[in-house]
Parts: structure tokens; C-alpha cells; sequence
């Protein structure tokens, strides 16, 4: 019997046909895909403990860990071992951060293993999206590395640091995505619905409004999309929403009756500064796109606005993911431009959607060109040779930028404290005096001096006694004496030898006794 007198013989086949292609896709998506995270988390690894803790605002949130590391995972953090009411973030990342010590010792890496692993997420989740909307193996891999190289993303206050914008980014990507996968569903599955809202609850649980905000991207989709009334369709989505604002509120509650004054607190730091501006970040309406576009905080800066483009083109599911992508992007940016207070990394969480937005309009685009050149076996050499040309160059860059120039520049000598306390300990010595009269900052502190806490207290740990003094206090001879105020650097090294030989930094032992501030001793070097 011929498949031409059994038509359903033909359809079988080429169900089949397309069944062993689609399978041979994904294990090429899941190859690539894998070596690609093994290669980012390899470097990550090496990378972490590289940079010192850094001032802003990583300090303040390594000193919150390790105390919280030293006396048990609670609702309320402290800074100074009291409460802190200037950082009022709720506490997820802390309390991942104070497991991380708990496994791995405290340590500059073990902070930032949290931040390390929610940028792989991420990534993850963003191949992972695109690979469900085009099926290709080529767009989700672009996906991943033009995320992995972007320097707002992978960057200082981002995936390098231990600060909040890694782990919302996962949470805020990873519930955008699977809402939008329910959302296209007459009936979703309530264990995805009640997924999204736990993570939604995740992402307020991390940086509080903040993790809330890009939802406005997803009502603008479902009304852009004409599908404004679909999530009041399942009970399944009030009642995950109704599980998610439990939990937040739970926390808020019972972290004010923890210690009263909380909610005044995030009142004035969080939802103040929406209003106006504060701690001198005094930015322009245009600040946002110009720094993702114009100053490529984007990794592929004004060139991905042609690939977003591109959704004039796409249809079906493509189109869809397209439409979603630029409108979850297009949210963020507006909520934080029309807000006062306009910071670099308030919108990080919009480059997982550009990512995703730009391999899909990549992808439109290769096949467009592919189009037009007829069939063709493969990319020609020269294509090829280009192709791999940029991405080196790009990821040469991106390493560049991330890496090399800030490890150039940057003069905080003042992170550098653990390593000062590293040589003293190899030295053998227990007891050190700093001498460091700190910054004044917003909260009004005369003598804020984060990194330097979070070091005393991790050396506390390892057996060295840290005992912070002001510059004017006395100088008592034979006690060890440690400064990385590069402004006392001079005067201290003319007390002694240097016994850290860290840059920016130096520990002496002084040999004579001068009262009140420290002074050039009368004579220099003598015998």
C-alpha cells in the first residue's frame, strides 16, 4: 500500500521527520546553552574574590550579612549591631548571603556567591524564554551572550558585587516570563501561577517597591496585546496574588514589631526618593536610554535599537515575545525616569528583556538575509570569520571595561583593608589600631567607614583584634598601627617601616610617642 493511498501514512512521517529535527534542536540549544553558563560561572568563580568590598553599597550590605552570620538569620538587620534604618531592603539577599558564610566561610567570594548564581539564572531563564519562542538554537545562544556581556548587567553593583540587583533581576526575569507563559493559556496550570506569585513575593522580599515595579510591564503587554481580562478568567491568579501580598505584608508587620520605626523608615528612604532627589543623584529625564544605549551599559549599546526593530517583521510567537520583551523594557525605563531620583543600576532589570527582544530580532534578521541569498548551503567562511571576529572583540571589551579599568582606577584604597589585616596575620600578630576617621554620608554619619567594619569583623573571627581609632587620637609606641586613608598614608609612613606593602594602605609600628594628631617626628631615619 502507497502513502499516496494513505494520506495519514505521509503525516506520520512528517510529524516524525519534524519531531527528530525539533529534538536535534534542543540538544544543540542545551549544548550550547551549557557551555555557555559553564564558561560564565567559570569565570565568575575566579573573578568573585578578586575586588575588595567596594563603598557603595556593597559594605553596607557585607556588614549586614556577617553580623546577621554572627548572631542568627533574623527579620530585622543590623549595621553597628543595632538595627539599621537607612538600609530598609527587605532581608532575602542577606539571608542568602549569611548561608553562603555559614557553607563557605566568610569570605569576600561567599558574599557574592548569591549575586553570582541569580546572573547564571538569569541567563538561564532568558535562553531558556527564547528557545520556547523560536525553537532555533542559534537566538537563545545570542541571547546569552549578549546578556553575559553586558557590563550593566555582569558589572560593579551587579552580577560582581554582593548588592540586590543580581538576585531581582532573576526574580523579576524569571516570574515576567513564566506569567507571560500562563498568560497565553485559556487555562493555566495553578502550580505555574502559584510559582509566579511566590516569586513575585521573592522579588519584594529582596528590594521591596522595586521588585513590584516591573510588573507595570507586563499590564502594559496585556494591554497592548488585547488581553487585559485573561488573568481575571482562573482563580488561580487572585489567589497567588493574594499568597504573594500575605507574605510581603507578614515580613513588613512583623519586622516593625521586631523594631518599631521600620515602616517610617522605608517610607522615607524608598518611597521618598521616588519624589525627590536625594544623596545628590542628580541625573536627566534622557539619562536611562542615553546610559543603555549611548553609553553602552547595553552591551550592544544604539546598535540593538535596529534588532529591536525588527519586530515590524516577526510573526506568531516570535512577535508576541518581541512585543512582551519591549514593553517590560519600555516600563522599567519610564518608572525610573519619571521618578527624582535616577540611579545607574535602577534599571538593570530591564537588560535580560533587551537581551531577549535583540536575539529574536537577530534571529529575524539572519533569517531575512538567508532569504534573499537563496539557498545556500551553511554561512559562508567570510560570514563566519566576522561573526567570530565581533564576539571576540565584544567579550575582549566587555572584559575590559568589567575588569581591567576599574582595577586601574579605582582609588578607594579604603576596601583594602582586608588584605592589610591578610599580611598582618601572616605576620603573626593579633592586635591592630586603624586609624581611619571615615566619610560623612546621607545618613548623616561623621564617620561612616563600612568597608572597615565588615573587615573587623571577619578578622575578629580569624583571631586578628581590630580597634578603630580617630587620626588624633595618641600614638602609643610598639602598637601596630594600620591606615588606607591615603590623607594619613605620609605622615604614618615616616613612624616605621610598612609592614603590609598594600597599595594605598600602610601598618606601622611606631617606635616614639607623639600626643594629638600625627606629626613628622623631629628626626627622620636616625640611628
Amino acid at each position: 500500500m502507497s502513502c499516496t493511498a494513505v494520506p495519514w501514512l505521509r503525516r506520520r512521517s512528517t510529524s516524525v521527520r519534524k519531531a527528530r529535527l525539533l529534538s536535534s534542536a534542543r540538544l544543540t540549544f542545551l549544548q550550547r546553552a551549557g557551555l555557555l553558563l559553564l564558561a560564565a560561572a567559570a569565570w565568575m568563580a575566579v573573578d568573585l574574590p578578586v575586588f575588595p568590598i567596594n563603598r557603595w553599597d556593597e559594605s553596607r550590605l557585607a556588614v549586614n550579612a556577617i553580623e546577621m552570620h554572627a548572631t542568627g538569620l533574623s527579620l530585622v538587620t543590623t549595621y553597628g549591631f543595632r538595627p539599621d534604618l537607612w538600609n530598609t531592603k527587605p532581608p532575602l539577599l542577606i539571608w542568602l548571603m549569611s548561608l553562603c558564610m555559614s557553607v563557605f566561610g566568610p569570605s569576600e567570594g561567599a558574599l557574592r556567591i548569591p549575586s553570582a548564581l541569580a546572573t547564571l539564572g538569569s541567563a538561564a531563564v532568558a535562553m531558556g524564554f527564547t528557545w520556547k519562542l523560536t525553537r532555533s538554537a542559534f537566538a537563545p545562544l545570542a541571547a546569552g551572550v549578549v546578556l553575559l556581556t553586558t557590563r550593566g548587567f555582569v558589572g560593579r553593583h551587579s552580577g560582581q558585587t554582593a548588592d540586590y540587583e543580581a538576585l531581582l533581576c532573576f526574580l523579576v526575569t524569571a516570574y515576567a516570563c513564566l506569567l507571560f507563559h500562563t498568560l497565553h493559556h485559556r487555562r493555566p496550570q495553578p502550580w505555574q501561577v502559584m510559582l509566579a506569585g511566590a516569586l513575585v513575593a521573592g522579588a519584594a522580599l529582596t528590594k521591596g517597591v522595586a521588585g513590584l515595579a516591573p510588573g507595570a510591564g507586563l499590564l502594559l503587554y496585556l494591554l497592548v496585546q488585547r488581553r487585559f481580562w485573561r488573568p481575571f478568567r482562573s482563580w488561580s491568579y487572585p489567589v497567588a496574588g493574594l499568597l504573594a501580598a500575605a507574605l510581603i505584608a507578614a515580613f513588613y508587620l512583623g519586622r516593625e514589631h521586631a523594631a518599631p520605626g521600620y515602616l517610617h523608615a522605608v517610607a522615607t528612604n524608598e518611597l521618598g526618593r521616588y519624589g525627590a532627589i536625594v544623596e545628590n543623584h542628580h541625573n536627566p529625564v534622557w539619562y536611562y536610554p542615553l546610559l543603555i544605549f549611548g553609553a553602552f551599559g547595553f552591551s550592544l549599546g544604539v546598535f540593538a535599537l535596529p534588532l529591536l526593530a525588527e519586530v515590524r517583521w516577526v510573526r506568531g510567537r516570535r512577535r508576541a515575545g518581541m512585543v512582551f520583551a519591549l514593553c517590560m523594557a519600555f516600563a522599567i525605563m519610564a518608572i525610573y525616569t519619571a521618578g527624582k531620583t535616577r540611579i545607574r543600576w535602577y534599571t538593570d532589570p530591564c537588560h535580560p528583556f533587551l537581551a531577549i527582544g535583540c536575539a529574536i530580532g537577530l534571529d529575524s534578521l539572519r533569517t531575512r538575509l538567508r532569504a534573499r541569498r537563496g539557498p545556500v548551503a551553511g554561512m559562508p567562511a567570510w560570514e563566519r570569520a566576522v561573526l567570530w571576529s565581533g564576539a571576540a572583540v565584544l567579550v575582549l571589551v566587555i572584559f575590559i571595561v568589567r575588569d581591567v579599568y576599574p582595577s586601574l582606577f579605582d582609588q578607594r584604597s579604603t576596601g583594602r583593608y582586608g588584605e592589610v589585616f591578610a599580611a598582618l596575620h601572616r605576620r603573626g600578630l593579633d592586635r591592630v589600631e586603624v586609624r581611619d576617621d571615615g566619610v560623612f554620608n546621607a545618613q548623616r554619619d561623621t564617620a561612616y567607614a563600612p568597608q572597615l567594619q565588615f573587615y573587623a569583623v571577619l578578622w575578629r573571627e580569624r583571631g586578628l583584634v581590630v580597634v578603630r581609632r580617630s587620626a588624633q587620637a595618641d600614638i602609643r609606641p610598639g602598637v601596630v598601627m594600620a591606615s588606607c586613608d591615603v590623607t594619613l598614608e605620609p605622615q604614618l609612613a615616616q613612624l616605621g617601616p610598612d609592614l603590609a606593602h598594600v597599595r594605598g594602605c600602610i601598618a606601622v609600628v611606631p617606635a616614639v610617642r607623639r600626643g594629638g594628631l600625627i606629626s613628622k617626628p623631629d628626626r627622620v631615619g636616625a640611628g
